[in-house]
């Protein structure tokens, strides 16, 4: 069993049951007291999970056996911020060739000021989400501000949590007398 920096001990090498308050080595437990210990879970992935506490004493030992089903699958939400803050849902679109798109609207510029859009994914419920595929924009108009780690592959979003990326749309200067330009990326 190890303790972290901050105090909490781990009861299983990967960290999904910890506990704060563990007694220490060599506490005494009185005739007829007892000591309750607090244990937190962490679902890190789908499936059942456990892990063994022993307690060794002069009066014997003990062991104890945690146990949790994690079947829950990740459910996500993907959202993009407006220009007044507020956050508007990005519909699902799974299968794309089923006739489905999912477009976000970065503006319409004459060429002198840029516009930006941040793109939140969120967990609401179940096991940690993670990002198997995230290729960022990285032209010349439409830009990710940091394609390497906002929304990266492999990144994991723990349930209730969520994480962001910024695009940058740099428009080209507006040419008289010419057809406006639609700039797309995926």
């Amino acid at each position: 069993m190890d303790a972290t920096s901050n105090g909490t001990y781990l009861l299983d090498d990967d960290g999904v049951f910890t506990s704060t308050n563990l007694p220490c080595i060599g506490t005494v437990i009185g005739p007829g007291n007892s000591v309750t210990v607090n244990v937190n879970f962490l679902m890190i992935d789908v499936g059942d999970v456990y892990s063994i506490l022993q307690v060794y004493s002069n009066g014997g030992v003990g062991y104890t056996t945690f146990t949790r089903p994690t079947k829950t699958a990740p459910i996500s939400l993907l959202e993009q911020s407006t220009n007044e803050g507020v956050c508007l849902m990005i519909p699902d679109c799974a299968i794309p060739l089923d006739g489905c798109t999912t477009q976000i609207d970065m503006g319409t510029s004459t060429g002198f000021i840029q516009n930006q859009v941040t793109i939140r994914f969120t967990n609401n419920v179940g096991s940690p989400l993670t990002i198997t595929k995230s290729k960022p924009s990285e032209g010349d108009v439409l830009v990710a501000t940091n394609p390497n780690t906002d929304l990266s592959e492999g990144l994991s979003i723990k349930p209730g949590d969520s994480s962001s990326a910024s695009i940058y749309f740099y428009p080209r200067t507006a040419t008289l007398n010419v057809d406006p330009v639609v700039d797309s990326g995926t």
